[in-house]
């Protein structure tokens, strides 16, 4: 993104050889409102018994209708335009298939690509590496960044520019069952030009957020192991599967103490200086290690109060939760001789 609609629109207006085999193909055209197409879509559709066509040119990319308005000018009394109704139909849908603005994934045990979901659960910031394309030697699937953004960095990599450029990317999501949206996600990552083409930078985001994600884990887990501690492993019978219903309900009763949403709110900024490259991630990984023990601390403290009976199963889920936290730093080499609460 630019700062304005004409500036956004120019960086990513590459030239041709940075568009890819399929886009290259096409003429970079002109902006859809200086000419009307309308019939030749209409036709293509027909041609091709299909609801995508194939873009008449690049700009038609980055400048997308998704609504077609014709409005329907009248005159007053004294010969004065006026607009009082307008006809409005569906716009054109680009052919998915050459698609620039899309993370593609894709298994290395199979040839074809499908696009990256939105996960309700997670918030777009967490797929940050997705994004820029990180191939994970130890993971058999990969991701495929938008075509523009691979451009992108391959442009600015071969010119005399500074390392430190930062890219504002924003990014859209939408989960949906044909025409019946169940979710919009619209976010902005500052992207670093450099982390496209350097896997340094890369490897130092992906483990920014493993530490995030591990982190989470564990408050997760002994939060889990707290209510699993207080209410009873009896089984009535009813249940197919007594095992996985007891696991659903200690879920959904971490995800209720707020606790998860507390620790996310508070770790996304401290990637975010990772992403920019402001911070280190043993920096980010100290704060959102501090800032789980902060938010189990307040969680206990609230969920058992002055109980004395759920004292033990606060010990228990304490000692559980800090035992991880220690054996982690010392992983990291992050411990210091500072004794934190209940380490």
């Amino acid at each position: 993104m630019g700062d304005t609609l004409f500036e956004t629109i120019i960086l990513n207006m590459l030239p041709g050889e940075y568009r890819g085999a399929a886009l290259s193909k096409i003429d970079l055209g002109k902006p859809p409102w200086t000419e009307s197409r309308e019939q030749i879509i209409n036709l293509q559709r027909v041609t091709t018994n299909s609801n995508t066509t194939t873009p008449a040119s690049y700009l038609d990319y980055l400048l997308p209708r998704s609504r077609h308005i014709r409005l329907l000018r009248e005159e007053e009394i004294d010969g004065t335009p006026a607009v009082r109704e307008m006809h409005i139909a569906q716009g054109v849908a680009w052919e998915s298939k050459i698609e620039p603005w899309f993370v593609k994934g894709h298994n290395l045990s199979k040839p074809e690509t499908a696009r990256l979901k939105l996960n309700l659960d997670r918030a777009v910031w967490r797929n940050s590496t997705a994004y820029l394309g990180w191939r994970s030697r130890e993971q058999d699937k990969q991701y495929l960044p938008p075509e523009n953004l691979r451009a992108y960095g391959r442009y600015w990599s071969g010119t005399n520019r500074r390392r430190s450029l930062l890219a504002p990317v924003a990014i859209f999501a939408l989960a949906s069952n044909k025409a019946k949206p169940f979710a919009w996600r619209h976010e902005t990552l500052d992207l670093p030009v450099e982390a496209m083409e350097d896997d340094t930078v890369m490897q130092d985001i992906q483990a920014s957020l493993d530490i995030v994600e591990r982190v989470h884990r564990t408050l997760q887990w002994a939060i889990e192991g707290y209510y699993q501690a207080i209410f009873p492993k009896k089984d009535n019978g009813n249940n197919a599967n007594p095992r996985k219903k007891k696991k659903q309900d200690y879920q959904k009763k971490a995800e209720c103490s707020a606790a998860l949403r507390t620790y996310w709110g508070a770790v996304e900024r401290p990637f975010r200086a990772v992403l920019a490259r402001e911070s280190s991630w043993q920096e980010c990984s100290a704060i959102c290690i501090e800032e789980a023990r902060r938010t189990f601390k307040h969680t206990m403290n609230a969920v058992v109060g002055g109980n004395l009976n759920l004292f033990p199963a606060r010990a228990q889920a304490e000692a559980r939760f800090f035992g991880s936290l220690k054996k982690m730093r010392k992983e990291l080499k992050l411990y210091t001789e500072e004794i934190q609460d209940g380490e």
